[in-house]
């Protein structure tokens, strides 16, 4: 669809969460760029906040360093932002 019409942010947005859901973190990301340009969506929000939140390794049993306490703010911000744009 984006190769169609790079002015379509439902494409940017399926692309995005599409590479999220298979993991392609960066790819997602540079999908989520692109649909920045197009549109302020609450899906880019949202796609923003899950990889913030996938970008968290630990377990129920491990407790979070600095850095994962960090993404999880900004996973949250997120999708405050997102709800804001809606």
């Amino acid at each position: 669809s984006v190769q169609l019409d790079k002015s379509c942010p439902d494409g940017w947005a399926n692309l995005g969460l599409l590479y999220a859901e298979y993991g392609l973190h960066r790819a997602s990301g540079e999908a989520m760029d692109g649909l920045t340009q197009v549109a302020d969506s609450p899906l880019m929000w949202i796609c923003r906040g899950l990889l913030l939140e996938d970008s968290i390794h630990t377990t129920l049993s491990s407790s979070l360093n600095q850095e994962d306490e960090v993404h999880l703010s900004m996973a949250a911000d997120a999708y405050r932002a997102a709800l804001q744009v809606s």
